[in-house]
């Protein structure tokens, strides 16, 4: 089902609209309308997730050995890694 909402925009929120379907980044100014809310939607939504991972670590911190054998995890991952890709042996006058 869809509701009909009557908005009303100043002419820079106008012209905001019209960049956005000029740019192809939507259809009609409508759907830019849509895509903003679904935007700001989704932020909500990981805002909310967020805060309660925030919570969940707050009520119960991390230990000092997790965190040491976490960081330990990471670095040994780090250090399988093949980086030559990335660094050649050339860089870092190696």
């Amino acid at each position: 089902m869809a509701t009909q909402l009557a908005v009303r925009f100043s002419d820079e929120e106008i012209a905001v609209l019209d960049e956005l379907v000029q740019a192809g980044k939507a259809d009609n100014r409508s759907a830019a309308v849509r895509f903003a809310l679904e935007y700001l939607s989704e932020v909500r939504r990981l805002q909310r997730v967020a805060e309660r991972d925030k919570a969940v670590y707050e009520a119960q911190p991390q230990l000092e050995s997790e965190h040491a054998w976490s960081t330990a995890a990471a670095i040994a991952m780090i250090d399988a890694e093949d980086w030559s890709e990335w660094y050649p042996p050339s860089v870092g006058g190696a």
